[in-house]
């Protein structure tokens, strides 16, 4: 049988509407962090579970916990020799390298020797002594990595030295995880790894994916508005989350590479949006070490990216790409001119 190009375009829509309906959602803790799925299709359960073989397998890969991964024979092998890592270490090697000379610094894959000394995450977190993190912060430095494409090797020239994928590792499982929906066809979807999130398509019933961002003034819960994503990924860098106190101070757990200790410039939160999550993670790391000024001229090298900032006065400050996809909820916004 023979059907015009109406009929077919009217078929098309009932098998899309007919798979949208199929929805799954899945739950799991992978690459350290909680791991929600919200799929929709007729290929939903097993794209979700794809998804989730997949980030199990990048976190066998790029874990610094995992003692067999590229990340950790890399850290192994510091000043003794290089070693012969994926395509995709290089990958997301290449990229945090452009990140770190495009930040100054601000955003460093070899930040893991401090990372160790403040253990921010561990039982029993303390401030180390200051000659502590003077000998962890003679070791960091994104300039020092010897990356061989040819050979596919990668060096760490010292003795001690430590890669840490922390900051940008999720946000290349979130892309990873959109090419699969993508490749298997899925209409609509929503995956969130710990705070870093990547809408595929529209919601079901129609319109973008609303995703509402923590307020970090504000206690757990309390939103400071909402972004409408389709086809994007957002993710939030903070220090109200991840920490400790002592003495009457609160430690967070970003580290400014450059200083060794944990951040202390004007932004209290930042949530960057790029069609590009590993773009966003390792910007929003950045941003929220450099402050607004600095950030803002990070920004403007990635005209594709845009970012919602929190300052720790509390003031919303907005990048004019985002005007019309960001609602802010009773707060003043002021929207920058990104240079």
């Amino acid at each position: 049988m023979m059907w015009g190009a109406k009929t077919r375009a009217m078929l098309a829509r009932v098998v899309r509407s007919l798979g949208v309906r199929r929805r799954v959602e899945r739950l799991d803790f992978l690459m350290g962090t909680m791991v929600t799925q919200k799929v929709c299709g007729f290929a939903a359960a097993s794209a979700a579970w794809r998804v989730t073989e997949e980030l199990q397998r990048l976190e066998r890969l790029l874990s610094v916990f995992v003692p067999g991964s590229d990340v950790s024979r890399v850290n192994a092998a510091a000043g003794v020799s290089a070693v012969k890592v994926s395509a995709e270490t290089l990958e997301i090697l290449g990229t945090a390298q452009r990140i770190s000379e495009s930040s100054r610094g601000a955003f460093d894959v070899t930040a893991g020797p401090l990372t160790r000394v403040w253990s921010v995450n561990s039982d029993n977190p303390r401030v180390p002594e200051a000659e502590a993190v003077a000998s962890a912060l003679a070791l960091v430095g994104y300039n020092h990595v010897q990356i061989d494409s040819a050979q596919s090797t990668c060096w760490l020239p010292i003795k001690g030295q430590r890669l840490d994928f922390g900051g940008i590792a999720k946000g290349y499982a979130a892309d990873r995880a959109a090419e699969i929906y993508r490749e298997m066809g899925i209409p609509s979807a929503l995956i969130d790894i710990g705070g870093n999130v990547f809408a595929i398509g529209e919601r079901p019933g129609g319109g973008p994916w609303l995703v509402g961002i923590q307020d970090p003034i504000r206690s757990r819960g309390q939103t400071l508005g909402t972004l409408r994503l389709t086809d994007a990924s957002a993710v939030t860098s903070g220090g109200y989350e991840q920490g400790f106190e002592a003495g009457g101070n609160w430690y967070h757990h970003i580290l400014d590479p450059r200083t060794g200790y944990p951040s202390c410039s004007d932004i209290a939160g930042v949530t960057v949006v790029s069609r590009r999550s590993v773009l966003a993670d390792a910007l929003s790391t950045a941003i929220f070490v450099l402050g607004t000024e600095q950030g803002l001229k990070l920004l403007g090298t990635y005209p594709e990216t845009g970012a919602v900032m929190v300052r720790e006065d509390g003031s919303l400050l907005l990048t004019p790409n985002l005007e019309s996809s960001f609602s802010p909820e009773g707060k003043p916004c002021h929207c920058l001119e990104v240079k």
